[in-house]
Formats: C-alpha cells, structure tokens, sequence
C-alpha cells in the first residue's frame, strides 16, 4: 500500500520538483558507517517525506523522522498518514 502513495510522487516531478523515492543514506558514528536509513521521498535535498500506511501516528512515526533528519542534516521532515479515516500531516523540525 505504501508503495502506491510513493509513486503518487509523480505529481511532484510533474511540479518541477526533484525526488528520489526510498533513498539509501548512511548513518556514521564517530566516523565509523554504523547502519542506513532508506528515506522514503526526499524532495530537493531540502525536506524529506515520510508516508505511513498506518491508523494514527505514534512516537515511533516521529522518532523515525528525526533519525532521517540527523542521519542527512535535512532540517524538515513531512510524515503524511495515509491510513483510515483521513489523510493527516506533521511537520517535525530539527533544530541544528
């Protein structure tokens, strides 16, 4: 179902927009790779996008997006809850 809503991004590329769709990054600690994320939709090298299938949105949710956010030093991360009953949007900052 996910995967439906990431290839809706073809509205953004139809903006002029540039995205790639699950991104690979690498996370570093103390100069050593330690793991990845895969970013769902980062749009401009500027925001990231997070979508969630999901009923509601937990702290899991955010905690993601702000791992995303360290892990690329993006400072605006999108997270869109696509499940039921409607579509809701957060935006979480990350203050550098």
């Amino acid at each position: 179902m996910k995967k439906v809503y990431e290839n809706a991004a073809h509205e953004l590329r139809t903006a002029g927009l540039t995205l790639a769709q699950q991104y690979g990054t690498t996370v570093r600690y103390d100069g050593i790779i330690v793991g990845g994320y895969a970013v769902d939709l980062p749009v401009e090298r500027s925001v990231l996008v997070e979508l969630e299938a999901v009923r509601a949105l937990d702290q899991i949710h955010r905690a993601q997006c702000l791992n995303h956010l360290k892990a690329t030093d993006v400072r605006i991360c999108l997270l869109i809850k696509f499940g039921l009953p409607r579509v809701a949007i957060g935006r979480i900052v990350q203050n550098l």
